[in-house]
């Protein structure tokens, strides 16, 4: 599992580390950059919510945000986000083939510096 993170992180990287020179950058903060889900039962579904705000100059744009394996769904909107404004990136998490203590993540890349932001979400999976 760690290779396929490791793959995706890197796909993203060589993907993202050129900003186009017209792309204007801006700021974000996550409210929270790792969700704990508690207990999930098996073969159940988590419903993931990262909340942030654009605190820069510019408006936001989220390009993609991937996820490391099939069992997480994430949903973002790709209209722009205005500067000092608020929105979300959700995501379904699937415990169909999990069980025990999970750790998993989403990648998101925007026009922020650094382009790319890990978002991490835990469960118990019972």
């Amino acid at each position: 599992m760690q290779k396929i993170l490791l793959c995706l992180l890197a796909a993203l990287v060589i993907n993202a580390c050129q900003h186009t020179k017209t792309e204007k950058i801006t700021q974000v903060r996550f409210d929270n950059d790792t969700l704990n889900l508690g207990i999930v039962k098996k073969n159940d579904f988590a419903r993931l919510e990262f909340y942030f705000k654009n605190t820069g100059t510019e408006d936001l744009h989220i390009v993609n945000v991937g996820a490391e394996c099939g069992c997480t769904k994430p949903e973002f909107e790709e209209k722009g986000v205005k500067p000092g404004d608020s929105s979300a990136i959700f995501a379904t998490y699937s415990s169909k083939k999990d069980s025990g203590h999970v750790l998993r993540s989403l990648v998101m890349e925007a026009n922020t510096a650094p382009k790319l932001k890990v978002l991490y979400f835990t469960a118990e999976v019972q």
